[in-house]
């Protein structure tokens, strides 16, 4: 598996090295699972273990030294999974694994919009030093995610009232990104249909 992995990652990084600053190594490592911490269905996990992260991003550094490496998750404003994360990369940089930063994916849902909590998932991970990018930042209307898995969409019109609620909650999270500009470098969107 590891074999195939530094296949893989030699031809990608290798083909892109011109144009390409910063890769997002491992992608949604950690549960959002209350009960579990790392993603037990993952083949990944299933073949290698917890050690599939560490080695992915001694790969990719090796491969290429010069460019920027990212871990990168999603609901990262749920304090559980956020100290998971934490612990997880924080014992990385313990064991001097090379990466720079975290990606912070920003599927955020306008009925649990909580911009406190976001602040606070800036302030831990810039803690341990780690360069900060928004990753697929969306802001929907419904409350949906991986802890609301059995339940139904909320479908509701996109009325002006809710219009103008989306556009007040997304200044809200861009003042935060503002306040925080020496921490996060990059803030990138995701779809227009959720």
């Amino acid at each position: 598996m590891y074999k195939r992995l530094e296949k893989y990652l030699t031809a990608v990084i290798t083909h892109f090295k011109p144009d390409v600053y910063c890769w997002d190594v491992v992608n949604e490592a950690i549960s959002g699972l209350d009960s579990e911490t790392f993603c037990t269905q993952s083949d990944w996990y299933k073949t290698c273990g917890t050690g599939f992260v560490e080695k992915a991003f001694r790969l990719a550094h090796k491969i290429n030294p010069d460019v920027k490496l990212f871990y990168n998750d999603y609901d990262m404003v749920n304090p559980v999974k956020r100290q998971k994360v934490y612990n997880m990369l924080s014992a990385l940089l313990k064991k001097g694994v090379p990466f720079n930063g975290i990606g912070i994916q920003g599927h955020w849902n306008m009925p649990d919009f909580n911009p406190s909590e976001i602040q606070k998932t800036i302030d831990l991970f810039a803690f341990l030093g780690l360069e900060i990018q928004i990753t697929e930042l969306d802001l929907s209307i419904y409350r949906h995610g991986p802890r609301l898995i059995n339940q139904t969409m909320t479908k509701q019109p996109f009325t002006t009232y809710v219009e103008n609620e989306q556009a007040e909650q997304y200044k809200q999270i861009f003042d935060i990104f503002l306040q925080n500009k020496g921490k996060i470098t990059s803030v990138t969107f995701w779809g227009v249909s959720r």
